[in-house]
């Protein structure tokens, strides 16, 4: 049983193992991660390739490293056998079937069933590492009123047996139809659903066209990454911070030249980056705006410090 009542001075003697990553920087073991996302943004194949590449020890996305091969119990509740299997035939890289990944087409409720089925399979698993559900809502128990305490009830239950697990668990969601300034409003539903979860990553289309992936965590760095689907090999890739993935030459010239410079003025930049003075002034206002780079005081700009990726965490926490 967990100690729930300790003094600042009991705390410091404790010691705590490093927290270690199931897909490094996005996925931390013994928590838990909602991945919303507006209906027909190709969650399902995000979730699928990060199922694959950690049950191989393979990099997902391209990047993310997964560490080594571990068990997966993917909950596809949406699928058939028929369309996991075409799909894991575009995805499996090398051919391969791994043994490690274990898909299930039903699954009990929270409250009723889903955490005992949960605990067999870990129990049972060799190295079990991570759990996916497609979709959270089809677990949920029924209730005639949605309210912040329910919602917030249920997530906290499922975030719980990732911790006493030592379990990763993903829960793929959906998003609101409309936009919202803040990446957790636009979850669907009320606050105490996304306030539950150890992390949440939204998945969201660009201006340009690609999709960003904003995460926020209380284990995990924020993040803001721009991606692409190729779907042709059904495949994400990683493009780098948001921030810059889909800019034109033009401002990347920018962010070269003043990562060359360090704070400079419209005029220093547009002479290292061989651009016009009028479309510089112009794009630099453009760019502030974006979070691209920052304005420090009249006339003056330096980089922003974006997050892209996220090397292990070195202090014991």
């Amino acid at each position: 049983m967990k100690q729930t009542s300790f003094t600042a001075a009991e705390l410091g003697k404790m010691c705590f193992p490093p927290l270690q990553h199931v897909i490094n920087p996005i996925i931390v073991a013994g928590t838990a991660t909602m991945l919303p996302g507006r209906p027909k943004c190709n969650k399902t194949w995000l979730a699928q390739e990060l199922a694959l590449a950690k049950a191989m020890g393979a990099p997902a996305c391209g990047e993310w490293q997964t560490g080594e091969p571990g068990d997966v119990l993917f909950y596809a509740l949406e699928d058939n056998q028929r369309r996991l299997k075409r799909r894991l035939e575009m995805l499996r890289p090398r051919g391969e079937w791994p043994s490690r990944l274990t898909f299930r087409l039903k699954a009990p409720a929270l409250g009723a069933g889903f955490r005992e089925e949960v605990e067999q399979w870990a129990h049972g698993a060799d190295n079990p590492q991570l759990v996916i559900v497609d979709t959270y809502s089809l677990i949920l128990p029924p209730r005639q009123k949605q309210s912040y305490l329910s919602d917030y009830a249920d997530s906290a239950a499922f975030t719980q047996i990732a911790s006493d697990l030592n379990v990763a668990m993903l829960a793929i969601y959906h998003t609101r139809k409309c936009d919202a300034d803040d990446a957790l409003d636009a979850v669907s539903g009320t606050t105490g659903i996304a306030g539950g979860f150890d992390s949440v990553l939204v998945l969201r289309r660009s201006a340009q066209g690609g999709f960003i992936l904003e995460g926020r965590g209380r284990d995990i760095m924020p993040l803001e990454l721009g991606l692409d689907f190729d779907a042709d090999n059904a495949r994400w890739s990683v493009l780098g911070d948001a921030a810059t993935a889909f800019m034109g030459d033009e401002r990347k010239a920018i962010l070269d030249a003043l990562a060359q410079l360090g704070e400079a003025g419209p005029k220093d930049i547009a002479d290292r980056a061989g651009l016009s003075h009028d479309s510089v002034r112009q794009l630099l206002r453009k760019m502030v705006e974006r979070g691209a780079i920052n304005k420090t005081g009249y006339g003056a700009y330096t980089p922003a410090h974006t997050v892209h990726t996220c090397p292990p965490f070195k202090a014991e926490l």
